[in-house]
């Protein structure tokens, strides 16, 4: 769009010209035909032209600033996409240990109810396992629901949240 401002602003340093047919009283009637004339215009934009040269130069500045805008917005948008990337990939390593661990206190649990049911475990050393079990696995979660938030996140500025989900045909 703004190169045809700059377009349009350079035109207004083009001479105009015209030409037609003019009559100077068209209710006279002179033996039945009336007396038309050629007409022939020029319009040459001299006293103007300082303005017109400064409004070619305002849209093509407009146009470079537009251009950076649109440069800068990119660019954000690049180092958007790359931080929620690094906090992808150190989320998924989270995901990861904390389901491991979540893991290892199951075992740990199931380890102690045996030890339990064989009568060398008291019941409040079962109870601790087990709640140690449970929040590791609720950390877990967490972790994954950060881990979904930073996929969503990244989907959303990739542009492909809405096309994955609303189909649109033209």
């Amino acid at each position: 769009l703004e190169v045809y401002n700059i377009t349009l602003a350079k035109a207004n340093h083009i001479p105009t010209f015209n030409f037609g047919f003019t009559t100077p009283d068209p209710m006279s009637n002179q033996g039945g035909h009336l007396p038309y004339y050629i007409t022939l215009g020029a319009n040459i934009p001299i006293w103007s032209w300082g303005e017109t040269m400064r409004g070619s130069e305002r849209a093509e500045l407009k146009h470079q600033d537009e251009k950076i805008k649109g440069m800068l917005l990119q660019r954000s948008i690049q180092q958007a996409a790359d931080e929620l990337r690094t906090s992808l990939e150190t989320t998924e390593e989270s995901v990861s240990i904390f389901k491991t661990m979540a893991d290892l206190e199951k075992l740990e649990a199931l380890r102690k109810e045996i030890a339990f049911n064989a009568g060398s475990a008291t019941y409040e050393e079962l109870i601790t396992v087990r709640h140690k079990a449970i929040t590791k696995r609720l950390e877990a979660v967490k972790a994954q629901l950060a881990l979904d938030e930073t996929q969503l996140k990244l989907r959303l500025i990739a542009g492909t949240l809405i096309s994955d989900y609303i189909r649109v045909d033209y």
